[in-house]
This record gives C-alpha cells, sequence and structure tokens, in this order.
C-alpha cells in the first residue's frame, strides 16, 4: 500500500509479506487432512502489479479474476479495494483436502427366517466427505467383512464425489437357532470420518414345520388338585394332588410378585396397582411379569387334550379388584374368554372377572374357566398363568381362594394310522417339537376337500386351524347315513398345509404339500326306499334296499363303474295284483346310461306257481312301443344288446363272469340269468325305471302280457 487507507495503516507497496502457513509432515503425505500442492498463494497478488505499487495497480483486476469465478473485471477491482481499505497486507490461502468419509447403507433384516430360506442382500458403501471438488477430499480405501453366518468380502476405493459401490451377501440358514450376523466395513484411509461400520443382524432361524398323521388311541380322563392348606406362602409350591399316568404336573410359582400367607390360599402382594378404595373406577392393566403360573406336561408319547380349570379368588381389603387366565397356546397373548361358570358376586367381561370392593370371608369360588375349545386339545405341553391386577396398594394381598383343579385326557399317540377311517373316527395331525434351543414354525390348514361318496364331513381341522410345534391338532369324521341306500360309502379327505406365517422368509403358499385320510362306512338293514350320491369312478358293486313288506324283495346292484356322479335312488311298492310277480316292484333312478348288473330276489313259491320260468322284467314306458305299459325282459329296454339269450343263463353273476372271462358289465349287455341257489334274478342293463321279477310259462318267452 502507498497510501494509508485508514490510521495506522502500513504503507510500502508489493515488495514485502507479513504472513506465512507453516505445516507439519503429516499434511504434507497426501492422505486424510493435507496440503494441496500448488494451492499456497497471497491472495489477491497475481504478479501482474507495479513493483512497490499499491495492490490496484497494472492489471491487478484482470489477473485476480481468474480466481473469482462468475466474476467481472469490476467486480474484481472491488475485492481488491475492499483488501486495500480494510488491511495492511495480504492474507495468504492454501487448499486443503479432508479426510475421507465413510458411509454404508445396509439393508434391513428379518428377525426371523425359515431354516433353508434364502437370504441376501445388497449393501453399497460411498465416500461422502463433503467436497465441491474430486481434490478436495481423500480417497476412501475399505475392506468388507462377514460374520456370524453373514458372508461377505470385498474392497475398494472410492474418490470423493464418485458413485457409490454396491456389493451383496448372504446369510447361512441352513442350521436352526439364534445368530448374530455381522457385517463389518473399516477402512485404511487417515483420518477418516464416521469409521469403522458395522451392523449386528439378530435372526432367529425356525425349523421349518414337521407335520404328520399320526394315529391316537383311546383318551382316559384325569383330573388334579392343588390343596394348599397352611403350605401356600411359597414362591413355588409341588404339585400335591394324585398322580396322573401320562401327565407330568409342575409346581404352581409366584412370579414376579412377593409371597404372602392365608391358610388354605395361595397369595401374593406386589400386583400392578390401579384401583382406589371405595370405587369402580380402575386406570391400572394387566403386568404380564407378574403372575402365578403351572405347567401340564404329556409325556412322551402322549397327548393332551383339556376340558376345564376351577378355581376361586381372593382379596385383603386393599387387594387386586381384578384377574384373567392367559395360556401359552397363544404365547399368553389374550386372556381366555370362556368360562363354563362364573361366581355370582363377580363380573366376567372378554376374559376378566372383576370382584367388588367388599370381600365375602371365604372370597369367590366354584369359578370354572372352560378350556373345550380346539385350541387347548391335541398338546404336549401347555403353561396357565393367573394375573391380578388393579390392586388398591402394592402390600394388598390376592391370588387363588382354596384349592385348583384342572381335568381333562391324555391319549397315547400310536403312530398307525389306519387304512380307513369309519364315522367317529378321529384324523391328527402333529407337527414335531423344536430342537433343543431352536423354535419351529406353526403350521396352518390352508385348503381342504372331501372327494367321494355323499354323506361324508368332518368337523374341526378347519381352514386356518394351527398346528404349533409339540402339539397336534385333530378332526372327527362324520356320516349321515339318514336315508341311505344299503351299501359302502367311502371318500378322502385331504388338507393342503403351509406355513402358518406366510411372511416369514422361506414360506410360500401350499409349502408343506398335503395330508389325506380314507374314509369308509357300510350301511345295512335299510328297507323301504333310500338314495346314494356316488363319486365319479365309484362302484355300484353293494347298492341296494330291501322291501319294508309284500313279499320282502331284496335289491342289489351286483356291478358296474359311475361314468360321472351319480345319485342313485331306490324304493319299492307292492305287486300288480295280477299273476305272474315274484317280486315287489323296484323303481330305480340314477344310473341310466351306464351298464350296471341289477339283481332282485324271488318268491321261489311264487314262481313254481305261475310259471317254469322267471327273469327280471321291466315295465316298458316307451311310447310307440309294440309292448308299451307291458312287463318284458328287462334286457329288452337297454340302449343296445351285446349278449342275447332264449333263456335265462341259470347261475349266478360271479358264475356267468367265470364262465365267460367278462371283466366289466359294459361286455355283457343283454345277458340275464336266474340263479335258483339264491332265488334271484339279474340283468345286465343300462335304463332304469320300475322292475320286477315275473315268471312266465314257456321258458323262451320274454314277454308277460
Amino acid at each position: 500500500m502507498t497510501t494509508s487507507q485508514f490510521p495506522g495503516q502500513v504503507t510500502g507497496g508489493m515488495d514485502d509479506r507479513f504472513d506465512f502457513q507453516l505445516v507439519t509432515a503429516g499434511l504434507l503425505d497426501g492422505r486424510g487432512l493435507n496440503y494441496i500442492p500448488g494451492s499456497y498463494w497471497a491472495f489477491g497478488n497475481t504478479g501482474s502489479h507495479d513493483l512497490d505499487g499499491p495492490l490496484s495497480s497494472g492489471t491487478s483486476a484482470a489477473g485476480l479474476r481468474q480466481y473469482l469465478p462468475g466474476a467481472s473485471e469490476a467486480q474484481a477491482g472491488d475485492v481488491i479495494a475492499a483488501i486495500m481499505a480494510s488491511s495492511d497486507h495480504l492474507p495468504v490461502v492454501a487448499d486443503y483436502q479432508l479426510p475421507a468419509r465413510l458411509t454404508v447403507a445396509a439393508p434391513t433384516l428379518p428377525t426371523a427366517v425359515l431354516k433353508n430360506a434364502t437370504l441376501s442382500g445388497t449393501f453399497t458403501v460411498a465416500n461422502t466427505a463433503p467436497a465441491r471438488f474430486v481434490a478436495g477430499a481423500d480417497v476412501l480405501d475399505y475392506a468388507i467383512t462377514g460374520s456370524g453366518g453373514l458372508a461377505t468380502s470385498g474392497s475398494g476405493s472410492l474418490a470423493a464425489l464418485s458413485a457409490a459401490a454396491t456389493h451383496t451377501f448372504t446369510v447361512a440358514t441352513s442350521t436352526a437357532g439364534s445368530m448374530a450376523a455381522t457385517l463389518a466395513v473399516a477402512t485404511s484411509s487417515p483420518q477418516a470420518a464416521a469409521a469403522p461400520f458395522t451392523q449386528v443382524y439378530a435372526i432367529d432361524v425356525f425349523d421349518t414345520a414337521d407335520v404328520e398323521r399320526v394315529a391316537v388311541g383311546p383318551a382316559t380322563a384325569f383330573s388334579g388338585t392343588f390343596t394348599f392348606g397352611s403350605e401356600g406362602n411359597v414362591a413355588s409350591f409341588p404339585y400335591n394332588g394324585t398322580a396322573i399316568a401320562g401327565v407330568t404336573v409342575g409346581s404352581l410359582d409366584k412370579v414376579g410378585v412377593a409371597t404372602s400367607s392365608s391358610s388354605g390360599n395361595f397369595r401374593a402382594s406386589q400386583w400392578p396397582t390401579g384401583a382406589t378404595d371405595g370405587s369402580d373406577t380402575f386406570s391400572g392393566s394387566v403386568d404380564l411379569a407378574r403372575y402365578f403360573e403351572f405347567t401340564l406336561s404329556a409325556d412322551p408319547g402322549h397327548v393332551l387334550d383339556m376340558t376345564s380349570l376351577t378355581f376361586g379368588v381372593g382379596r385383603s381389603s386393599t387387594g387386586p379388584r381384578q384377574w384373567e387366565w392367559r395360556s401359552s397356546v397363544d404365547g399368553f397373548a389374550a386372556a381366555i374368554e370362556s368360562y363354563a361358570a362364573v361366581n355370582a358376586g363377580l363380573t366376567h367381561a372378554g376374559g376378566v372377572l372383576t370382584n367388588p370392593d367388599t370381600s365375602p370371608s371365604g372370597g369367590w369360588t366354584d369359578n370354572v374357566l372352560d378350556l373345550s375349545a380346539a385350541a387347548f386339545q391335541g398338546l404336549e405341553v401347555m403353561t396357565l398363568r393367573f394375573y391380578g391386577f388393579n390392586s388398591e396398594g402394592t402390600a394388598g394381598t390376592g391370588g387363588l381362594q382354596g384349592p385348583l383343579s384342572f381335568a381333562g385326557s391324555v391319549a397315547t399317540v400310536t403312530g398307525s394310522v389306519p387304512a380307513e377311517i369309519g364315522p367317529g373316527g378321529v384324523i391328527w395331525l402333529a407337527n414335531a417339537p423344536a430342537g433343543s434351543g431352536t423354535q419351529r414354525a406353526a403350521a396352518a390348514v390352508a385348503t381342504r376337500t372331501l372327494v367321494g361318496d355323499g354323506g361324508w364331513s368332518v368337523d374341526g381341522l378347519e381352514q386356518g386351524s394351527e398346528v404349533a410345534a409339540a402339539t397336534s391338532r385333530s378332526g372327527t369324521a362324520v356320516f349321515d347315513a339318514t336315508g341311505r341306500l344299503n351299501g359302502t360309502y367311502t371318500a378322502t379327505f385331504t388338507l393342503g398345509l403351509e406355513h402358518a406365517e406366510q411372511s416369514l422368509p422361506g414360506a410360500a403358499p401350499g409349502d408343506l404339500g398335503t395330508r389325506a385320510w380314507d374314509f369308509a362306512t357300510t350301511v345295512a338293514g335299510r328297507t323301504g326306499s333310500g338314495a346314494a350320491e356316488l363319486a365319479a369312478g365309484k362302484s355300484y358293486a353293494g347298492l341296494g334296499i330291501e322291501s319294508a313288506a309284500g313279499q320282502n324283495t331284496r335289491a342289489e346292484i351286483l356291478a358296474g363303474t359311475t361314468s360321472t356322479s351319480r345319485t342313485v335312488s331306490m324304493s319299492f311298492a307292492a305287486a300288480p295284483e295280477a299273476d305272474g310277480f315274484s317280486s315287489d316292484v323296484l323303481s330305480l333312478g340314477g344310473t341310466s346310461g351306464d351298464a350296471i348288473v341289477l339283481s332282485l330276489s324271488y318268491d321261489p313259491l311264487a314262481a313254481a306257481l305261475f310259471g317254469s320260468e322267471v327273469f327280471l322284467g321291466w315295465l316298458d314306458t316307451r311310447l310307440g312301443s309294440d309292448t308299451s305299459g307291458q312287463w318284458i325282459n328287462a334286457v329288452l329296454g337297454n340302449s343296445g344288446d351285446l349278449v342275447s339269450f332264449d333263456t335265462a343263463y341259470a347261475g349266478s353273476w360271479a358264475d356267468y363272469v367265470l364262465a365267460f372271462g367278462v371283466t366289466a358289465p359294459g361286455q355283457a349287455l343283454g345277458a340275464w340269468g336266474v340263479d335258483a341257489t339264491t332265488t334271484t334274478a339279474w340283468a345286465v342293463i343300462d335304463h332304469n325305471s320300475q322292475f320286477a321279477v315275473v315268471a312266465v310259462p314257456e321258458p323262451a318267452a320274454g314277454l308277460l302280457a
């Protein structure tokens, strides 16, 4: 400066330097925070000034403009003027690179997966140092490692402002259990910010559901009782009831509460508060960490069906006002709402029992919790918890009043599933227990189909029914025999299964396949009339009915197969009072178009009386037929005749099959015969209507006028 711009300003022109920047070797090694070579200069000195002249001399404004991107020459001159007006020397400036900054974007992983599920993902590594230019920050050198079941590796170098690098990883799920899978990214770049990076994933690998059909033997009812006497002031009360074969009863324990004494009862203090004396308004709620509990465990090879739990409640003057039971069946998620009986002094809503503020000396007893629902059947283990809450004070006591009793039944799992199950038979599904230190996923019924003859249904195992680990679920085969024809009825019941929690990685619709049971039952002794719904491809053999009066005729279909689903009907009427009838009249429907062998029994005395030969007759109802309205040989009503006999085949249908090598009725349409041994007449026909056994005086005749 040659002319003072403000008092005290040092002048002398552009011929000396006052400021310096001194650095250590660490700022000159090229890494981390570091001097950028060539960036050190006295700001404003462009080398275009007059020696010993002012900063504004020469072409200084034009020279400075290159250091002020976007500025005009006039604006550069303003900067020079500002420096001259504010300082007596030039500032010394230098550019430094920033350290690298490590930023990792890792995905969220599920906290639970199925065993052998595919679990993988991608993550990115970026150098996010806040630089405006590539040279403004150090390069990020990094290395990737995975552990605890997470597999990944890799390394890289990322300059500032470069795109993030994408890497992949997989998580091993071949072993059930809990894992802590770790993704780690470290950097060797000096002074790098936000380093190192570590992401730990806590993942439970569930065993897949292992559901099988099982057979369960007859159930044996049981009951048990905890009787407290003067010994209830303990934290853990051992079961002192009658031993139960096949069942282990655990102790009754107090958890999260303080034991207290009460003769004949099982009580505690330190229940959650929320009630005030004399008021029925409550502000508290159940505390899932404070309860009584006991466990029933089926011995190996057994299952439990629970029925009920009988108990009483009692309290001191400041004890709990509300109570509820929960179970391990749903993970203690909700109160059990079903009660078979509730003491008249209590109110019940949604599984919560509320007692009045004034307590009778004997408490409120004879409450019966109903455990007959499907969720409490077929169990290998069950824990029941009793919660008290909304106490008037933490010192207030309360709990079970009098003995605690439970009831149910225990059955043996035999493992041998019957080939066929009849009406009332129980079908079982069992999910295996989890291995030590692991969890097993629950299964669920996704679909259910029942294919076969009519009359069958299944109670239980509804769609959506779940089978948790170490539990079983059952259904019952039901057959409605009302109005059925005599015969054998079969069906196949199939369940489509899948994992109950479909959102678990590794789960898929229908991923557990199907399980099937065959049903069969035989109806006998039916008379008068009946019907049968048959599935396509089902044998007609054995279907029949007997007349309730008249000649006590027995009708039966001996052979034939349904070409489609059919409803077969049979009914009897008395034979006309005309001569020649040796049986009652059968009305048959539902078989038309299928070749069947129809058999009717006949009265041999009537046959002998009316003629020397009998045959299975049919009432011709065809309009325009020469025999319309007359009883003729049943085979004459067929759609066609493959076989023609002038006289009856002497013997049974079974004899005919052996004699001619017939394998199906369709190969012998038109054949007819009489079995004198069993006094039955039969014919191979493919039409319906009314049939009866008739007799004619001449053996060759097929027509009864």
